[in-house]
């Protein structure tokens, strides 16, 4: 949804598909179902041959060269949030080493518990597609200037992008940028998880 892609014309799941899946599906118009089985769920027309669709996760833009930039970009990634509940877009824009962008939009979802956070989305397919150098990233909430991440989206910002800096788009009492691992002190990093892992896997 980020990427501003909606060719999706087929999905399927490791279970069948459940009552509030097909619900949540049909909210996007440009899928159209049409079979509905246990396992897949496929869309009206042919499947497209997979080497016309060439996926990478990144937009086909320059490097910001300063928070503005960074900023208005963001904005205009987050016109592509789908925020039918809440009709309150926000984007999140990861900048590479390399200055690679990969974007990432809320989802919504009827079931609250369920909306995917832009912050969370970025981070997803930055894991998803093997890319660990993240360096910066700008967020923006159209909506309301100065909102900051959720408590679930500054966790996994500090495990996953610790040293990573996060622009806000809006002046804030300490600043509009902070280094992600900042913004929930104390936060629980699973060390001692890993520990109890590997004694028991060495005993």
């Amino acid at each position: 949804v980020a990427a501003g892609r909606r060719g999706a014309v087929a999905l399927a799941l490791s279970r069948p598909f459940r009552a509030d899946d097909v619900a949540y599906l049909e909210a996007f118009p440009e899928l159209r179902l049409f079979a509905r089985g246990d396992d897949v769920l496929a869309a009206r027309g042919a499947l497209p041959d997979p080497t016309d669709l060439p996926l990478s996760p990144f937009l086909d833009e320059p490097a910001p060269a300063s928070p503005e930039q960074g900023f208005a970009l963001a904005r205009r990634i987050a016109e592509r949030a789908h925020v039918p509940e809440s009709d309150f877009p926000v984007a999140c824009i990861v900048e590479t080493t390399s200055g690679r962008l990969i974007p990432g939009v809320n989802v919504e979802h009827p079931t609250w518990s369920r909306i995917l956070c832009a912050e969370r989305n970025a981070l997803g397919t930055l894991r998803s597609y093997g890319i660990d150098d993240p360096v910066r990233m700008y967020l923006t909430c159209t909506r309301e200037p100065g909102c900051t991440p959720c408590g679930a989206c500054r966790q996994l910002l500090a495990e996953l992008t610790p040293e990573a800096v996060l622009w806000m788009d809006a002046p804030m009492p300490e600043g509009r940028s902070a280094r992600t691992a900042d913004l929930l002190p104390a936060f629980f990093s699973g060390t001692a998880l890993y520990r109890t892992a590997n004694t028991r896997d060495a005993a």
